[in-house]
C-alpha cells in the first residue's frame, strides 16, 4: 500500500526545513535570491509601494527598475511587519506555497483522471528541479505553484458551477503569472479541455471573462507599467526576453545544453527515461486527448524557451514551470506495470533527484563571511554608497546592506574610474578576495584587510596623486 500523499509531502517539506534559515549565500543562484529579499527590504525600509520595486546596486540612481510583480517580495515584506526584517521568511513561504503546489498537483491529477497516476506523479514532482528550488528565496516555483492550485479551482468550476471556485481561480491565477509570466503557459491546458466541451455552457463564457481580466491585469504589468518604470528611472537589471528569431538561433547553437536541460536538470536521468517511456506508452496506446493536452503544454512551453534563447540554456530554474509536465507524463508507465516494480523505479528517481541536489543545501566558512561584511563597514569611515568587485553578481551588496555600484576588478582599477565613482557619492570600495570576487591591490588609502575583503577609502583623484607625490 502506498503511503498517503501528505506523508510524502510532509516528509519533503521537512528534509527541506534544514538550513531554512541559512543566508542566502550557497553557490547556486544567490544572486537571484539576493534580489528578491533586496526588493522586499526596501519595500521594508524605504517604500512599501508595490508598484515601485526598487535594488540596492543602480549606483546614484533609485534603484527603481522593471521586474516581474514582487508578489514574493511583498509576501517577505508583510511578514516582516510582524516579526520585522529577516531574508529567511522567503525560504519559509516559498516552500509552504510549493508544498501546496504539489499537494493540489495531486488533487488536480485525481480530478482529471485517477489517484495511482497522480501519485506517482507527485511523487516524482517532489524530486525533481522542484526540490531544491523549493527551498530558495526565488519566485520560480512559488509562481508554479499558484498556477497549478488557480487551474485546480478552475476544472473545479466547470464541474461544480460554483462562482467562489472562479474568484480563486482568478486572483490566483493573476498572482501567479504576475509574479512569474513563463508559468502563463500551463493555461494552454485549457485548450484541448475546451475543444472538447464545444459549443461552450455558460461556465466557459465566464471562465473565458475573468481569463481575459487576467491576462489584461499582467499585460498591463508587463507591457505597460515595466517600460514606464525602465524609462522613468532608466535602470534596467531584469531580463525580460528578447525575440523569437534570436532566441531560436541561440537554441539552434547549443542543442547539447537543450538537450542537458531536459535530460538531466528536471528530474534526472532515470526520471528523464521514465518521461520519454511515458510518452512512447501514450502513444502506442492511443490515449489521443492525453496527447493533445501534453502537446498544447509542449506548444506552450517551447515560446518561454524561444523567449529564453541562450538565457534558457544557463538556468536550471527555467525547467521549474515544465517540471510538472514531464513528472505527469513520466509517471504514466508506473500505473502500466506491477506495483513493486513501480515503487522501485519511482523510488531510483526519488534517490538520484535528491542525493544529487544535497550539496546545495551546504554552506561552506569563505560564504559564510560575507554575513559579515555590514558590521565591518560600520566601523569604518564608509558612510554612504559603496562599490563592490563582485559585478555582476549583487549578492555582497545587499549583505552590505548599502546602495551602491557593482563593478570588476579591471574598471575598478582606473583611477578616473575611481574619481568618477567619488564625485557620485562613492566612499568606500570593497574589494572581495574570494568568494564572489578576485584580488586585487588599488592605490588608495585602506582601511581594513581581512581574509576575505580589502575595504579602501575613495578620495578625489586630485588629494590622492598630491598625496602620492609628497610622499
Amino acid at each position: 500500500m502506498r503511503p498517503k500523499i501528505t506523508i510524502v509531502l510532509l516528509s519533503f517539506f521537512l528534509i527541506r526545513l534544514y538550513g531554512i534559515i541559512y543566508p542566502p549565500i550557497e553557490t547556486i543562484h544567490n544572486w537571484r535570491q539576493a534580489t528578491v529579499v533586496m526588493v522586499a527590504r526596501n519595500f521594508y525600509e524605504i517604500d512599501p509601494n508595490p508598484l515601485y520595486p526598487r535594488v540596492d546596486f543602480a549606483g546614484d540612481k533609485s534603484g527603481i527598475t522593471a521586474m516581474e510583480a514582487p508578489v514574493l517580495n511583498y509576501l517577505i515584506y508583510l511578514t516582516a511587519l510582524l516579526f520585522g526584517y529577516d531574508h529567511w521568511y522567503g525560504r519559509l513561504i516559498n516552500l509552504i506555497i510549493t508544498t501546496l503546489g504539489a499537494y493540489y498537483f495531486y488533487r488536480l491529477l485525481c480530478y482529471c483522471f485517477h489517484e495511482t497516476w497522480a501519485w506517482f506523479a507527485t511523487l516524482l514532482l517532489s524530486a525533481s528541479v522542484w526540490f531544491i528550488y523549493g527551498r530558495k528565496i526565488m519566485p520560480d516555483t512559488f509562481a508554479a505553484s499558484l498556477a497549478i492550485i488557480a487551474l485546480y479551482f478552475a476544472f473545479r468550476y466547470f464541474r461544480e458551477k460554483r462562482w467562489y471556485f472562479l474568484l480563486f481561480y482568478f486572483f490566483l491565477g493573476s498572482l501567479a503569472i504576475l509574479a512569474k509570466i513563463p508559468v502563463g503557459y500551463l493555461w494552454f491546458a485549457f485548450l484541448p479541455y475546451l475543444w472538447k466541451h464545444y459549443p461552450w455552457k455558460k461556465i466557459h463564457y465566464y471562465w473565458a471573462i475573468t481569463t481575459l481580466i487576467i491576462i489584461t491585469v499582467v499585460a498591463w504589468w508587463y507591457f505597460y507599467w515595466c517600460p514606464y518604470l525602465l524609462k522613468r528611472f532608466q535602470f534596467e537589471h531584469f531580463f525580460l526576453g528578447k525575440s523569437i528569431t534570436t532566441g531560436f538561433q541561440e537554441l539552434l547553437q547549443e542543442p547539447q545544453n537543450l538537450i542537458r536541460q531536459f535530460g538531466e536538470r528536471t528530474l534526472k536521468i532515470s526520471g528523464f527515461l521514465l518521461y520519454l517511456w511515458g510518452t512512447i506508452q501514450l502513444i502506442k496506446q492511443r490515449r489521443w486527448f492525453i496527447l493533445t493536452i501534453f502537446l498544447a503544454l509542449c506548444i506552450g512551453f517551447s515560446f518561454i524557451m524561444l523567449k529564453g534563447g541562450k538565457t534558457f540554456l544557463v538556468h536550471r530554474y527555467y525547467m521549474v514551470p515544465f517540471a510538472p509536465v514531464m513528472a505527469w507524463v513520466a509517471a504514466y508507465p508506473l500505473t502500466q506495470i506491477k506495483k513493486r516494480w513501480a515503487v522501485v523505479l519511482a523510488g531510483i528517481v526519488v534517490l538520484e533527484g535528491v542525493v544529487g541536489d544535497l550539496h546545495d543545501f551546504y554552506t561552506y566558512p569563505h560564504q559564510w563571511a560575507l554575513v559579515h561584511l555590514e558590521d565591518s563597514l560600520k566601523q569604518l569611515p564608509c558612510e554612504g554608497r559603496i562599490a563592490i568587485n563582485s559585478a555582476p553578481n549583487p549578492t555582497p551588496m545587499y549583505f552590505a546592506h548599502r546602495k551602491g555600484w557593482l563593478v570588476k576588478n579591471a574598471t575598478i582599477a582606473n583611477p578616473f574610474v575611481q574619481d568618477s565613482l567619488y564625485k557620485k557619492g562613492c566612499s568606500c570600495i570593497v574589494i572581495l578576495r574570494r568568494y564572489l570576487g578576485k584580488d586585487t591591490t588599488l592605490s588608495l588609502p585602506l582601511l581594513q584587510q581581512t581574509h576575505h575583503w580589502r575595504i579602501y577609502r575613495l578620495v578625489p583623484l586630485r588629494q590622492f596623486s598630491k598625496n602620492n607625490l609628497q610622499r
